[in-house]
């Protein structure tokens, strides 16, 4: 099995530049990996794929960019 993250990035082309976002204090989901996301406004949609146990998740995950990222 590969190595499974539950981390989120952006990037800034502006910078050229990686930022991870702050899922408050929280994980973000459980890490998987073969899942599939969509960005719909400032929402990110993740469902499904395997984690590190080779299982499949089928857990629906809504990410808030605004709620999320404010400092």
């Amino acid at each position: 099995m590969r190595e499974t993250f539950n981390d989120i990035w952006t990037y800034n082309i502006l910078n050229n530049e990686f930022k991870q976002l702050n899922a408050g204090n929280k994980l973000a989901c459980e890490a998987r990996k073969d899942h599939t996301m969509a960005i719909v406004g400032y929402h990110l949609f993740v469902y499904g794929g395997i984690n590190c146990r080779g299982t499949f998740i089928e857990d629906p995950v809504l990410f808030n960019f605004c709620k999320n990222n404010r400092k």
